[in-house]
């Protein structure tokens, strides 16, 4: 049987790209980001409150909090609420897999 030409560098490719932004769109992304990362710290300060008084807190508790802040901050209502969902560690995946907030 017949080898194709090729055949045997077939199946591997490196391809490279860059992500070139106006600035507007980068500053749209910086604040996004920004918003994310102050959700993500209020989550990982109220989980670690809620761990040492022996509460729990999962995500229904972080959800209801990302709702709250949200109503009380203009500015965090200007973004989006998906990523800012992610943010606060909704990973439906990683949170089957791994219950416990503290573990691997």
């Amino acid at each position: 049987m017949a080898t194709p030409l090729g055949a045997e560098s077939a199946g591997y490719a490196r391809h490279t790209y860059r992500l070139r932004l106006s600035s507007t769109a980068q500053d749209a992304l910086l604040a996004e980001w920004a918003r994310c990362r102050w959700i993500w710290n209020e989550c990982v300060a109220r989980s670690k409150r809620a761990y040492a008084e022996g509460e729990n807190c999962g995500l229904a508790r972080l959800d209801e909090m990302l709702t709250e802040a949200r109503a009380r901050l203009a500015w965090l209502r200007e973004g989006s609420s998906v990523p800012q969902q992610k943010g606060g560690g909704r990973d439906d995946r990683r949170d089957q897999a791994n219950p416990d907030p503290y573990g691997p």
